[in-house]
Formats: structure tokens, C-alpha cells, sequence
């Protein structure tokens, strides 16, 4: 993997040198992403972490009166150095076990075409249908989106289908303020726990999976939503099987207003999940968990936010419990330079019943 991932940065600047010219597409790749970072102190650990940085080329073309073709490249990258095998920090922001020190890895890659009155079907690495729902809550430049089922078993929940869903094939149809979208994951993808610095020498094998999500907002602001994903999973030891079964999530919101105008964007996310979740010692248990995010955006740009975040077993297999509270603000101050703080109050609990300490992230964000 490590001759090859280099070569990602090069694509992207290739692509954009043969869309200026020579390229069949008709209109320029849009190149969108940002760069953010900030320093986390958590008690005893004090440092300066990469917080999700990304780059991406977004294609479109007419391809007739009523077909749009489209694809999608974006890349995550990593400007504060080497980091462990494994991060999460919230917010959508995984590297992959096996991006190691590695500067940049895939973070979406799909194709696809979109019709005027029938919708849009894509193919490839993109953010699953679950995520239509799950995503009402994940608002936060650092922590958050932990208790919704999106981003399980410490990944971007890319093989089970509920993050950023691996190998998939989507179609999303959309009519006034109703969005539908199906989803099936033609993929076997293994997850080594051990990479996550989880004790164990398990593997969990993902098999082919579905999913589907029904989004509804009024013309008030007002809207509701529900998702389903399922997947085949076995967990293997030192390639054994030790038992097949499937992982599900369900998950349902309501909300109210939008995350990007001034005044109140309010959403809450109620989740359950049947082998969907792990614990720091490497077991999988059954799970519930829901999320609210409240925040108020001035007419500036600033805005001040809150959000809850509480995942509990349904069984009593293991001690863990997620559960704290985080308040932020962030603020643009000069152009597309964006200033944030964020606090985590915590009262979550390990697998071996230790208590969690609380977080503060102060950092900054450059959009491009």
C-alpha cells in the first residue's frame, strides 16, 4: 500500500490539468475541501491533532436535456504529522487502520448519473443512505456523531454501510422536500481489531449488505426521517470462523430549521443497533443510543452550539457506556479562516468500568 498511496496527491492536480484542456468532461472540476487542526488536551495528553482534513474534485457534465453525469474523488490527508494506526475525533474523522503514516487515503470515489425527474443512482466509496438520517446530529468540527450507529467498530463504517459505505450502489430520488435512497453493498471487507488497539485477535468479515432511508422536510423547516442498514458479518480468530450473524442498524430523527442559515437549527437522532457496536476490550454487544444538537448561527456566520451524545449495551456482555456532552463555538474571522472551541463534559465509562476524562479542543479551519 505504501507505493502507492503517494501517487493520490498527483491525480488530483493530473485531473485537474486534463479537464482544463483536452478532457471530454464539459465543465471544470469544482475543488473543494479543508484544511483543519487543532490543540486537544484531555487531562493528562496535551497535542496539536489533525481534525479530518480533506481535498476533493467534484465532476458534473450534461450529458443530455434531462442526464447529468457526475463523479467524485476526495481525499483525506494529514498536516500535523504521523499518526497512530487508528484515530477518531469525532465529526466524520477516521483514518483507516491501514493508512499507517501514510500522508493521504480515500475517503469517497464514486461515479454516477442523475436524472432530472428520476433521480440519481452512483457507484463506489460514498456516504451511505443511512447517513441520510444519522447525519441530522453530526454537526461538530471535532467530537460528536458517536451514539448514532453512523461511524461503528472505530471505522468510518465503511464495510458495514452506514458511514462512508464501502463498494456501493446507490439510488437517491428526491421530489419537493422527500428524499429516498436505496442502497446494496456488493463487498467483503475485513475489519483486524487488533489494528484498532483493540485487545483482541479477532476479525470481523463483512458480507454483502442493504440499506434504505425516507427523509421529509416541510416548507416550515420541519422534518422527520428513518433509515435501516443490514450486512452479514462473521467474526473469525486466526482465520476460524467463530460465528456468522448480521449486523443492523436502525435509526430515526426529527429536526427543525438548517445547520447553514442564520437562527436555530435544532435535530434530534434516536438509534438502535444489533451487533453494530464494539467496546475498548474488543466485545460486540447490542445497542441504543441517540444524539441531540442544538446551535444558533448569527447573522455573521458565528455560531454557538451544543449537542448530547449517550450509547448503551442492551445486554449485559460488557460495562461500557458512552454518554457526555459537548458545547462549542466557531466564528470566521478572516475570510475562510474559521476559529473554533470545543468542550466535552464526560460521563462515559470503559469496558473495565474506568471513568472517561473530559476534552477541550481549541483549533482552526482553513476552507477552500
Amino acid at each position: 500500500m505504501n507505493r502507492f498511496l503517494p501517487s493520490w496527491p498527483a491525480l488530483l492536480f493530473l485531473s485537474l490539468s486534463a479537464s482544463a484542456s483536452d478532457s471530454p468532461i464539459s465543465n471544470p472540476p469544482q475543488l473543494k475541501g479543508f484544511m483543519r487542526l487543532g490543540l486537544v488536551d484531555s487531562g493528562d495528553t496535551r497535542e496539536l491533532r489533525d481534525a479530518s482534513s480533506r481535498i476533493g474534485l467534484h465532476w458534473q457534465q450534461n450529458a443530455s436535456t434531462d442526464w447529468v453525469v457526475l463523479a467524485t474523488l476526495e481525499l483525506g490527508f494529514n498536516i500535523t504529522g504521523s499518526e497512530p494506526s487508528f484515530t477518531f475525533d469525532g465529526g466524520d474523522g477516521f483514518s483507516p487502520a491501514d493508512s499507517g503514516d501514510e500522508t493521504f487515503w480515500p475517503r469517497l470515489g464514486f461515479v454516477g448519473a442523475h436524472h432530472s425527474r428520476w433521480g440519481r443512482i452512483t457507484a463506489g466509496k460514498q456516504w451511505g443512505s443511512y447517513y441520510l438520517v444519522s447525519g441530522s446530529t453530526d454537526m461538530l468540527e471535532y467530537f460528536g456523531g458517536e451514539a448514532s450507529g453512523t461511524y461503528n467498530f472505530r471505522t468510518d463504517g465503511g464495510a458495514s454501510g452506514t458511514g462512508r459505505a464501502d463498494k456501493a450502489i446507490q439510488y437517491l430520488f428526491q421530489h419537493g422536500g422527500l428524499q429516498l435512497s436505496l442502497q446494496h453493498q456488493a463487498v467483503e471487507s475485513d475489519i483486524d481489531l487488533a489494528a484498532l488497539d483493540l485487545p483482541t485477535t479477532v476479525t470481523a468479515r463483512y458480507g454483502r449488505g442493504d440499506g434504505a432511508a425516507i427523509r421529509w422536510r416541510s416548507s416550515a423547516g420541519i422534518g422527520i426521517g428513518a433509515s435501516w442498514n443490514q450486512s452479514e458479518i462473521t467474526l473469525l480468530d486466526a482465520g476460524i470462523p467463530l460465528f456468522s450473524t448480521n449486523d443492523s442498524a436502525t435509526a430515526a430523527t426529527v429536526f427543525f430549521g438548517a445547520d447553514d442559515a442564520p437562527g436555530l437549527y435544532a435535530a434530534l437522532v434516536w438509534y438502535q443497533g444489533e451487533n453494530h457496536e464494539i467496546d475498548d476490550a474488543g466485545t460486540v454487544f447490542d445497542s441504543t443510543g441517540g444524539e441531540y444538537f442544538l446551535q444558533w448561527t448569527f447573522e455573521e456566520g458565528a455560531q454557538i452550539y451544543v449537542t448530547g451524545n449517550r450509547l448503551t449495551p442492551q445486554d449485559d456482555e460488557t460495562r461500557y457506556e458512552l454518554d457526555y456532552t459537548a458545547i462549542g463555538i466557531r466564528a470566521p474571522v478572516l475570510g475562510p479562516l474559521l476559529l473554533f472551541l470545543e468542550y466535552k463534559h464526560e460521563q462515559s465509562v470503559t469496558a473495565a468500568g474506568a471513568a472517561v476524562p473530559d476534552a477541550v479542543m481549541l483549533g482552526a479551519k482553513y476552507q477552500f
